[in-house]
């Protein structure tokens, strides 16, 4: 009974190590299957993303070189084909991310460099409005009056102003009220201004038939320029030079830069005036040496108005009451102020050792016969628009 019972344990033990071989053995097969499987999904995959086609393999090898049927189970075939496709779908979307990174670096690298080239203008142009604001300003002074020329004579003084930097221009109209014509042109020529009138005393004035040259002109529109100024202006805290400019003379603007940096009392040359080509100082070494002119070489300082310029304090602080004074002798006017405030050894050479000539004493011609005409339009009851400005 026992021996029988020892026998059927031994075979119990024999059958369970036979059944667990048996287990082990098959899991062992299935475990080469699926990984021989995912092994030839990476491969296709991998040749499927090469931009190659998927081959198929009716047979692979599994480990030790044994050859194993491949398993074709549909869901097996749904979920690598799924993967794949899923594979595919995330490599299009990283591809389409990759572009628009590059677009994004490229528009972001082009805006960068726009914004430090604007903050390197915007730097430039800072240090630039600082230059401007330490140079010394340059006041001119224009007197003018109203005569069918006008407009036309103040333009071409304007021309020659606008190009140049810390300019304040006072213009003087020889009138009881401002006028419209000067108010408007001073309003859209974008330059700092000041806007004055007084009008000139009879006894001052040139009557009918009476010479020029027998009446100073624009004496008390000079003087208000240069009361405006000391009222107005603190010379400790601005520098420049006042210059009394003609509104019936040309100008070349370099003339303006190099009278900025005058300390008392400049001169230069003037064309067509003093009945030559041109009058002015003779300048040797830099000091002023004598006075080239044909007419009115009897005069303490035989130059043209247009050919002089004044230092800001020397008028507002050394010489707080120095004026022109209308003198009964033609072409004293100059001399006048000039003789209040320096000496002649003691004026400064303007432009190289006063060789150039920047200012010209022109005058725009009367046009005679559309004066004549246009009284006769007026007779005739067909007058010029008068809207239209000149």
């Amino acid at each position: 009974m026992n021996r029988i019972r020892c026998t059927k344990f031994l075979l119990l033990v024999i059958f369970v190590s036979l059944f667990a071989y048996l287990m082990l053995k098959d899991e062992s097969v299935c475990i080469t299957v699926n990984s021989v499987h995912n092994a030839m999904t990476a491969r296709e995959i991998a040749t499927l993303l090469q931009g190659g086609e998927k081959t198929e393999k009716p047979w692979i090898k599994g480990k030790g070189g044994k050859v194993s049927s491949r398993v074709k189970d549909n869901k097996e075939v749904k979920a690598v084909e799924g993967k794949q496709q899923s594979l595919l779908e995330n490599l299009i979307k990283a591809r389409k991310t990759e572009e628009e990174l590059k677009k994004n670096i490229i528009r972001l690298t082009t805006e960068l460099r726009s914004v430090h080239k604007f903050r390197g203008g915007s730097e430039l142009n800072r240090l630039k409005r600082a230059d401007e604001l330490n140079l010394p300003t340059v006041f001119v002074i224009t007197p003018t009056f109203k005569r069918f020329v006008q407009k036309a004579e103040l333009t071409r003084v304007y021309q020659a102003l606008k190009p140049v930097k810390n300019l304040h221009w006072i213009v003087v109209e020889d009138a009881i009220n401002k006028t419209d014509l000067v108010a408007n042109f001073l309003r859209t020529s974008g330059l700092k201004h000041t806007h004055l009138n007084v009008r000139t005393p009879d006894i001052l004035r040139r009557h009918r038939n009476e010479m020029r040259r027998m009446k100073p002109r624009g004496v008390v529109q000079r003087n208000l320029g240069v009361q405006w100024l000391r009222e107005n202006i603190d010379p400790h805290r601005t520098s420049g030079v006042i210059y009394f400019a003609d509104d019936d003379n040309t100008y070349d603007s370099k003339i303006f830069d190099e009278m900025r940096w005058i300390r008392g009392v400049g001169v230069w040359p003037v064309a067509f005036t003093g009945a030559a080509r041109w009058a002015g100082p003779l300048c040797k070494n830099g000091k002023v040496v004598g006075f080239h002119a044909k007419w009115g070489r009897f005069r303490p300082f035989p130059i043209d108005m247009a050919a002089f310029a004044v230092n800001l304090r020397k008028l507002l602080i050394d010489f707080p009451n120095a004026k022109f004074v209308a003198v009964e002798k033609p072409g004293m006017l100059e001399s006048s102020l000039l003789s209040q405030i320096t000496k002649v050894e003691q004026l400064e050479p303007v432009t190289p050792n006063c060789s150039k000539v920047y200012v010209w004493h022109t005058r725009t011609e009367t046009p005679r016969d559309s004066i004549l005409g246009e009284k006769q339009l007026i007779k005739k009851g067909m007058p010029s628009d008068k809207s239209i400005e000149t």
